[in-house]
C-alpha cells in the first residue's frame, strides 16, 4: 500500500512539472506570437516642448539672433496641427483633405506678418530632432530666420502610417503689426525620424521648393549612404549576377548539343539553383 501511494505521489509530481513546462512554453509561444504578429512597433520617445525651445533659442544665440518667446496663442496651433495629423494618421504640411498649415493660425486667430512650420516625427530626443532640423537649409532658415519672434511647440503621439510615433510641430510668427499680440517670455536656459518645414508672410503663402522636396532629398541621402555603406557587397553581388548569366548561356548550349530526354527540366533545373543563389 506504501509502495502504492509513493508511486502515485511521484506519478502526480512528475505531472505537475509537465503541466507547468506546457504552461510556460504555451505562455511564451503566445507572447512570441503576439510580438511578430502584430504590425505596430513600440511607442516612440517623448519630446519635451521646453527642450526644443532652448535648444532653439541656444542655436539663434550663437547666430547673434534674438531669443524666440513662446507665444499661447501659436502654442494652440501647433497643437491643433499636431492633433490633426495624429487624428488622421498624416505627416504632412498638408493634410489629405487639402488644409495647410495657414489654416490653423487663422483658425486660433494668430493673425501673422510672418509665419513658419517645422515638423518632425519619431527622433530619440530633442538633441536629435534639432541636430536634424540644423542639418536641413529649410529648416535651419526657420529656426534662424530674422522675421520671426515667437514661436509655439506642440507634441503628440499617434498612428501614423501604421506606426507608433510622436510628432513635433514648431509654429514660428511674427503677428501683424497692427495687431496686438501677447507673448509669454521664455528667456534661454542655463545649461524621435524625418522632418518637414515650410515658410509663408501676410500676402503670400510661400512654400520653399527645398521643403516640398524634403521626403524625396532625405530619402535620396539615405539611399546614397546605403549604397555607399555596401558597395563591396553590391560589387560581388554584380559580379556573381555577371558569372550566373555566362554559366548558363555555356551550361544552355552545353545542354543544346547532346539529346537526352529531359533537356528541358534539366534547364529549368539550373535556372532555379541560380536564381536560389541570389536570393538566398
Amino acid at each position: 500500500m506504501g509502495e502504492t501511494a509513493f508511486l502515485f505521489s511521484f506519478f502526480m509530481k512528475n505531472n505537475i512539472i509537465k503541466i507547468n513546462i506546457i504552461k510556460l512554453g504555451l505562455i511564451t509561444s503566445f507572447g512570441f506570437f503576439m510580438l511578430i504578429a502584430s504590425p505596430i512597433s513600440a511607442w516612440a520617445k517623448e519630446i519635451k516642448t521646453n527642450e526644443v525651445l532652448e535648444l532653439i533659442n541656444l542655436s539663434r544665440a550663437e547666430n547673434n539672433l534674438p531669443p524666440l518667446y513662446l507665444n499661447p496663442t501659436l502654442a494652440k496651433v501647433a497643437d491643433s496641427k499636431v492633433k490633426d495629423m495624429t487624428n488622421k494618421h498624416y505627416f504632412s504640411h498638408t493634410s489629405p483633405e487639402g488644409v495647410t498649415p495657414w489654416h490653423w493660425f487663422d483658425k486660433n486667430n494668430y493673425f501673422y506678418k510672418y509665419a513658419g512650420e517645422n515638423l518632425a516625427i519619431n527622433y530619440d530626443d530633442a538633441q536629435e530632432e534639432h541636430d536634424a532640423w540644423m542639418k536641413s537649409p529649410a529648416h535651419k532658415k526657420n529656426i534662424l530666420n530674422t522675421n520671426f519672434n515667437e514661436i509655439g511647440i506642440a507634441t503628440s503621439k499617434g498612428i501614423i502610417e501604421g506606426k507608433r510615433s510622436y510628432v513635433t510641430v514648431t509654429v514660428f510668427g511674427t503677428p501683424d503689426e497692427n495687431i496686438f499680440a501677447t507673448s509669454q517670455k521664455m528667456p534661454l536656459a542655463s545649461k524621435n525620424s524625418y522632418i518637414l518645414g515650410v515658410q509663408s508672410n501676410k500676402n503670400k503663402n510661400i512654400i520653399n521648393s527645398k521643403s516640398d522636396s524634403l521626403h524625396s532629398s532625405i530619402a535620396k541621402n539615405k539611399l546614397f549612404e546605403l549604397i555607399k555603406e555596401q558597395s563591396d557587397n553590391i560589387i560581388w553581388t554584380v559580379a556573381l549576377i555577371a558569372i550566373l548569366i555566362v554559366l548558363k548561356d555555356i551550361i544552355i548550349k552545353t545542354i543544346s548539343t547532346r539529346t537526352f530526354h529531359h533537356k528541358h527540366s534539366a534547364i529549368n533545373l539550373i535556372l532555379f539553383i541560380m536564381i536560389y543563389a541570389l536570393l538566398f
